[in-house]
């Protein structure tokens, strides 16, 4: 199943002044606000209030040109077919699930877990593939069938299944399409006054009350979703499984959405700090540029300035010879002036030319 479409700019252009927006909006299975949006983000024009009601009219309305590309505005929006409206799980999980009275051929978690059990062995957390079930005797047996079958149910549909081996152990890890999440089984407790109660002593205890309960764990709070499953007085947690898997299985598709969306919002981001990046070094290279000529200007204003320093000298000693330590002196002058004017120095101006590139 395709999870995602791609909206290019020109036939979004093309459609929004085409249909009318609410239209347009239920075929993407967005709201009116929703596809404003994507038009903002890629820049793309939309009729004003009462445009449809005038074509209906009989009046013609030009449309708005498309305003040329620029690498501000992306020119393509990628958009999720699983949104976060879901009012009810899709179906994806859809076979009837029977849970035997007896255990054949066990998972290798549950193997593990009854072997520890059987060996009277204390538990420990450092060990792999070995779960922690917080249930009572009264429902163990019962628990070990509803994990196995849920563990096979997973395996077969190629999700991996794991017991960690750095948490309490309490939790299924299931990975898919490299996205893990976990599941919990365990029985549920009821609050029990304590009488008579002690002064420093706890008012309440906690004891199991022979409900089994199965619990996906994602955080999503846009998706509605159910999580929790457990016994009832209507209904047992075996008629549950079905919806279950399915409500599992569709867990891993809504994380994958969410990690596409995130990837999305990084590209986005690293695209924006790409540009903002590269006006900065514009603006670096442009200041660096100035001041370089700048510099070359001022290198020939000064050799200049020098230059009519050493007339004014020669004409004050025209009636007579110069000095010899004035001579030598005014011939240093003029070459320190010729070294720095870069009209008189090619070599300077291919080095100016040069840092210009």
């Amino acid at each position: 199943m395709q999870d995602s479409i791609i909206i290019k700019r020109e036939e979004l252009y093309e459609a929004v002044w085409t249909k009318p927006m609410t239209t347009l909006a239920k075929e993407y299975n967005l709201s009116d606000n929703g596809l404003r949006k994507i038009c903002m983000k890629l820049s793309v024009p939309i009729p004003a209030a009462g445009h449809w009601a005038k074509i209906r009219a009989g009046y013609v309305i030009p449309r708005i040109p498309l305003p040329p590309k620029d690498e501000s505005h992306p020119t393509e929006y990628e958009l999720n077919i699983l949104t976060p409206r879901l009012t009810k799980p899709q179906s994806i999980y859809t076979d009837s699930i029977e849970i035997g009275k007896r255990l054949t051929n066990p998972h290798t978690i549950v193997k593990n877990y009854l072997d520890m059990e059987n060996s009277n062995q204390e538990f420990k957390h450092n060990q792999d593939n070995i779960i922690h079930l917080s249930v009572s005797k009264a429902v163990r047996h019962h628990a070990i069938l509803v994990l196995d079958s849920v563990l096979k149910i997973l395996e077969r549909n190629n999700y991996r299944v794991k017991v960690p081996s750095d948490r309490y152990k309490r939790t299924v890890d299931v990975s898919y399409d490299n996205i893990t999440l976990g599941f919990t089984l365990c029985e549920t407790q009821k609050q029990i006054k304590i009488e008579p109660k002690t002064f420093l002593g706890p008012s309440f205890d906690y004891q199991y009350d022979g409900r089994l309960k199965l619990s996906i764990d994602i955080w999503s709070f846009d998706e509605k979703i159910q999580k929790n499953f457990q016994d009832g007085k209507l209904a047992v947690l075996e008629d549950k499984l079905p919806q279950f898997i399915n409500n599992l299985m569709l867990s891993f598709r809504i994380e994958r959405r969410k990690l596409l969306k995130w990837e999305r919002e990084h590209q986005e981001r690293e695209r924006v700090e790409r540009l903002r990046l590269e006006a900065a070094y514009r603006i670096k290279e442009e200041k660096r540029k100035q001041e370089l000529l700048l510099g070359m200007t001022k290198d020939w204003v000064d050799a200049e300035h020098i230059r009519s320093f050493v007339r004014e000298i020669n004409l004050k000693y025209s009636a007579e010879a110069l000095p010899v330590n004035l001579a030598e002196w005014v011939d240093w002058v003029i070459g320190f002036a010729n070294a720095i004017d870069p009209m008189g120095n090619p070599e300077l101006f291919r080095e100016y030319l040069a840092k210009n590139d």
